[in-house]
């Protein structure tokens, strides 16, 4: 039975980006993340690849996990094409496992959620039509972060190592959605790892740090030359990363919302607890159009896109 079932959610994950094999759309962020890819594959690390950004190395601003895969796995297939969509594949694939072995160690049906999560619309938007390769690699891999998390919780020392190297891998994928992601995990499972385990936070901690300093060290050494993390204090920008009242009607948003409401309506009538996460994260995706917009000028919120607070909904079915 378990191997027919993770048959099967190697089948969707490969379904689902298997038009990508014959090269993404050309929109979006797709061509430049591709080109990245390619850059990877032709040039190699070096270790940061120089000529980007006038003069600035492309990937110091670019968690590299997503790249490196799919340049690894384009040498395998000889494609950076082929290496692109594969990527997409199994992290996918990565993703609906981890998600099925956190259900079961949580005691919940392991079975259908993990497909309705490959299902869910939010992001395959991200990856088709978005185009932001390393961005939905990581809502991809949000429930490896969320097995981490409640991992910590363990007593045995392979599994606080688990944590470990699943938190590192996430983080080295992608940035902006690890503090709403952190922000969700512990909302779900606080009593578990910080009322007990505060040992196994600093143990785990000390483990990822060491696993992503190659990146994040020359990352927060050049921080100075990035501009990404005062969205709230630049106007234009500031608009157009928040999720306005008209668009809410749009279906690429409002379709992923009444289905995860109308999933945990049916599902969980009695836990009150993820309607309210889901009404926060609805609000908190509003940034310019909230009714208290200043709260994005504080730390940790001025330095999220509102908008990805959405790449939490594909976590909550």
């Amino acid at each position: 039975m378990r191997r027919v079932y993770l048959i099967v959610l190697l089948t969707l994950s490969i379904a689902l980006f298997l038009p990508l094999l014959f090269g993404p759309p050309l929109h979006g962020d797709n061509p430049g993340h591709l080109f990245k890819v390619h850059k990877l594959m032709s040039d190699g690390w070096k270790p940061w690849i120089k000529d980007w950004y006038a003069g600035f190395p492309f990937m110091r601003f670019y968690p590299p996990m997503s790249y490196l895969t799919a340049a690894f796995l384009g040498h395998i297939l000889e494609s950076h094409v082929r290496g692109y969509a594969t990527t997409l594949m199994v992290t996918s694939f990565l993703g609906a496992l981890a998600l099925h072995t956190y259900l079961k160690k949580t005691g919940r049906d392991p079975y259908i959620a993990p497909v309705v999560f490959l299902l869910f619309p939010w992001h395959i938007w991200v990856a088709y039509s978005e185009g932001n390769f390393p961005r939905a690699n990581a809502i991809n891999l949000s429930p490896l972060f969320l097995l981490s998390v409640y991992l910590i919780a363990e007593h045995r020392e392979r599994y606080l190592l688990l944590s470990a190297l699943g938190i590192s891998l996430f983080i080295l994928t992608h940035h902006s959605i690890v503090i709403p992601l952190t922000f969700l995990s512990l909302a779900l499972h606080w009593r578990e790892v910080i009322s007990r385990k505060i040992g196994n936070i600093f143990k785990v901690g000390g483990l990822v740090i060491f696993l992503t300093a190659f990146w994040y060290v020359p990352f927060i050494y050049d921080i100075k030359w990035a501009n990404f993390w005062d969205i709230s204090q630049r106007t234009w920008l500031f608009k157009y990363y928040s999720v306005s009242p008209e668009s809410i009607l749009n279906p690429i948003v409002l379709a992923p919302f009444t289905l995860l409401l109308l999933l945990i309506t049916l599902s969980e009538k009695r836990d009150s607890k993820k309607p309210l996460l889901l009404g926060l994260i609805g609000f908190l995706s509003l940034g310019y159009y909230s009714p208290v917009p200043w709260i994005y000028r504080m730390f940790p919120l001025s330095m999220i896109p509102p908008y990805r607070w959405l790449d939490l909904t594909n976590l909550l079915v």
